[in-house]
């Protein structure tokens, strides 16, 4: 069923992130209930890990948390938990007590799609064509190895969607993204901006362009990804993109869930919602007793982590 955003509401983060499982797939998909695991040959943690899609859904946490690291290190990857709101606290816990390392934190940030103007210096390409693919490989610094497991994930993307060139003056591609449509949401990822040509706009270029087709194409909502220490960059971007600052909803968290270190020492504080600092680290879980206010904002968003095993592995 497609998302809209009637009278500006958004969708819960479990229909953005159903969405998401279609416009970035795994190339092997494997369900354990409401748990999905999805491997693509270690082409970027979203694609190669776990995560709940449900929080009631946490019976056996341990022995399940178990069964998926087996099954990513049968297949030589290293496992990765993705840990949003939809984990359970026993999930949650679970990973705690087991030593998992929490790497990663992001936002998960949406927003109804409004009426954007593509920048002629931006073109939309089949997302395997080759100039993308070499934009992609040029901009992101890709070996073979990588644009290889790049290909084969895009090979298996069922729905709509374009990858995005945006061109210097001179004719260079200096910006680049790809968007998908799921459900009536359009999720951006692989973004890149030539480090040399960041801050001239040629980002906010990119994602007018993708955005503006999107909405032809009949999206309703826009979403993506944004790394925690990038969130002040991006509502820059957003302003520029449809006029608006971004405006995040404040996450409701118990007062225990903060950032974890691997000697499992934990730091308590009261969230008050704003966006982290680099390095800061939570897990969205809101308390039992808590009211669920509509999202009645422009742009809205909520946390996520990964959590990996064992606690030394690179990022």
């Amino acid at each position: 069923m497609a998302a809209t955003a009637a009278e500006g509401l958004l969708p819960g983060p479990e229909i953005i992130e159903r969405a998401g499982l279609k416009a970035w797939p795994g190339i092997e998909v494997e369900w354990d209930g409401q748990w999905v695991r999805r491997a693509a040959n270690g082409y970027t943690k979203r694609a190669n890990s776990v995560q709940s899609l449900d929080r009631g859904d946490d019976a056996n946490a341990e022995a399940r948390i178990s069964a998926a690291a087996s099954w990513f290190e049968d297949r030589g990857l290293t496992p990765v938990f993705r840990v949003t709101p939809l984990a359970g606290p026993a999930t949650v816990r679970a990973l705690d007590e087991a030593g998992w390392d929490s790497v990663d934190h992001s936002f998960l940030v949406a927003m109804p799609l409004c009426e954007v103007e593509p920048d002629p210096r931006a073109r939309l390409f089949n997302p395997l064509d080759m100039v993308f693919i070499g934009a992609q490989r040029r901009l992101q610094g890709y070996s073979d190895a990588t644009v290889d497991k790049l290909r084969a994930l895009l090979r298996v993307m069922t729905v709509p969607a374009k990858g995005v060139v945006v061109f210097s003056g001179d004719g260079e591609p200096v910006a680049s993204g790809l968007m998908a449509i799921a459900d009536g949401i359009v999720i951006t990822g692989n973004v890149v901006t030539l480090p040399g040509h960041r801050r001239q706009g040629y980002a906010a270029a990119m994602m007018r362009t993708g955005l503006s087709w999107a909405r032809e194409a009949g999206a309703t909502i826009a979403a993506l990804n944004v790394a925690a220490d990038r969130i002040l960059q991006f509502n820059m971007l957003s302003k520029h993109i449809s006029g608006r600052n971004m405006r995040p909803i404040q996450a409701l968290l118990p007062q225990q869930s903060r950032l974890r270190s691997f000697s499992g020492a934990w730091r308590s504080e009261q969230y008050d919602g704003r966006a982290e600092p680099a390095g800061f680290l939570s897990v969205p879980l809101r308390p039992r007793n808590s009211p669920r206010s509509p999202v009645n904002v422009r742009v809205a968003s909520s946390t996520s982590k990964n959590a990996v095993r064992p606690a030394n592995s690179v990022l």
